[in-house]
């Protein structure tokens, strides 16, 4: 993995948005287009992480840090099936960039200390929540 200049915070971090495989353009372009085309990405995007039988959900969502909320996971432990809350209040290029890390985080997974462990409670099923957010200059 390649580590950049997160623009949020001003480090090298792997936290940054990026990505290192060929198709990478196809969501810089898309990060580049008018809101009307970016909702439409968006909404190719979410269709496809739906077809892979992650369920997408809207909803606020709690804020990391001191920073603006875009997004969680959450991975029910019982069946290892996972579920995304997109906050809606956040801008759709921040939801599209979300979306490619939570791409890269499904797919690699090697992230196990930024996930909150939510056992399991009488009829409820435990979870793995990872809240996801960028940190708001001051």
């Amino acid at each position: 993995m390649v580590r950049r200049v997160c623009r949020s915070c001003g480090r090298r971090t792997d936290h940054a948005y990026l990505r290192g495989d060929d198709d990478r353009d196809e969501l810089e372009d898309a990060l580049k287009l008018d809101d009307a085309l970016a909702a439409e990405a968006l909404d190719e995007e979410v269709e496809q992480l739906r077809l892979c039988g992650i369920d997408i959900g809207h909803a606020p969502v709690p804020a990391i840090w001191d920073g603006q909320p875009v997004g969680m996971v959450t991975q029910r432990l019982s069946d290892r099936s996972y579920a995304i809350v997109l906050d809606p209040e956040s801008s759709v290029v921040a939801r599209l960039k979300l979306i490619d890390m939570i791409w890269n985080e499904l797919s690699i997974g090697d992230n196990d200390d930024r996930w909150y462990i939510q056992p399991a409670e009488d009829d409820s099923p435990g979870y793995a929540v990872r809240l996801f957010g960028y940190r708001v200059r001051r």
